[in-house]
């Protein structure tokens, strides 16, 4: 919906679209900060504003929400994910990584906790394993190209 610099990638009608006829049928949703933020139809300047994005964004449909915090006015050394359930919110606190190796971040997130569900893993848990994971892609980025780089998405396996 947007990248990580807050260009938008859609249309308004594609995003009416989203929030009338697909999130209703979706289990989970990650949107970013700005994201969150045009899905909700609110300005999200903290944690607490995170937290009544995810409930409207909820209101729309999906079974789930994960505000990702990489955006979010935090703390300067760290990053806080946000899940909410529909009755709970559970925060993921992790330490900020200063990289360029960010570029698909947010595609990842939404990669891993995909994968970590289908191996099994509740919710909560494959929240907590995609959390790891992207975190240290980022760690293991290769400095290739200009701008914003690669995660090293194989970080485990070819290390």
């Amino acid at each position: 919906m947007t990248a990580k610099h807050g260009d938008r990638l859609l249309e308004d009608d594609a995003v009416a679209v989203i929030k009338t006829e697909l999130l209703k049928h979706a289990y989970l949703v990650t949107p970013n900060r700005m994201e969150a933020e045009i899905l909700s139809g609110i300005s999200i300047a903290s944690l607490d504003d995170a937290r009544h994005a995810a409930r409207r964004i909820h209101d729309l449909g999906p079974a789930a929400v994960i505000v990702k915090g990489g955006h979010l006015a935090t703390a300067a050394d760290e990053v806080i994910d946000l899940l909410y359930d529909g009755s709970d919110f559970i925060e993921y606190v992790g330490p900020r990584v200063r990289s360029t190796n960010t570029h698909g971040t947010g595609c990842t997130f939404g990669a891993a906790v995909t994968a970590a569900l289908v191996l099994g893993q509740p919710l909560v848990e494959a929240t907590r394993s995609a959390k790891t994971y992207v975190e240290q892609a980022i760690r293991h980025g290769q400095a290739i190209g200009h701008g914003y780089r690669p995660l090293e998405h194989f970080w485990n396996k070819c290390r």
